[in-house]
């Protein structure tokens, strides 16, 4: 009985050895398989996540419409063509809670002053209607935008407008 079992024994070893060399042999395909599967499940993350923050970026702009800058500066400012004593007036479109209705409704926003909008309008203002920024604050950097707004809002802070553009 003895040597019954110590033959079942070492019949069950050798199952898990045989089980064991089955998996090593086959090693070599499993991690090729596993790891075009992994970077085909990365692809896809990146993807869906680059999607989920476009998205997110978009929800910023809901609601927000009809945007427009006029130049609000007074004729003896205007006369010496100063962007810095210049003023401007934001006109919008963009939600607003009414508390009769218990939701948002789009409502008419007038802002005075670029550097008083809320960030969310001013990258709206930036992004989907470049063409209303003011041509004095374009021309800080021709074809660019954000670019412009952030050197006209440096030139704000700092006093001055550098370079040839003064």
């Amino acid at each position: 009985m003895n040597t019954l079992t110590t033959v079942a024994a070492e019949l069950e070893a050798a199952k898990a050895d045989l089980a064991m060399y089955e998996r090593l042999t086959s090693a070599k395909e499993r991690v090729a398989r596993l790891s075009r599967n992994y970077e085909a499940a990365q692809a896809e993350h990146e993807k869906q996540k680059a999607a989920d923050a476009e998205a997110a970026h978009e929800a910023q702009f809901a609601g927000l419409r009809s945007i427009r800058v006029t130049d609000t500066t007074g004729v003896d400012a205007a006369a010496g063509g100063n962007l810095l004593r210049s003023s401007f007036r934001v006109t919008y479109i963009g939600p607003k809670w009414c508390f009769h209705r218990g939701t948002s409704v789009p409502t008419e926003h007038v802002i005075d002053g670029l550097g008083a909008l809320p960030p969310h309008v001013l990258a709206f203002l930036i992004e989907k209607a470049p063409e209303e920024i003011p041509v004095a604050i374009m021309a800080l950097a021709p074809g660019d935008p954000a670019r412009a707004m952030h050197e006209y809002f440096a030139c704000v802070r700092r006093g001055y407008i550098k370079g040839a553009r003064a």
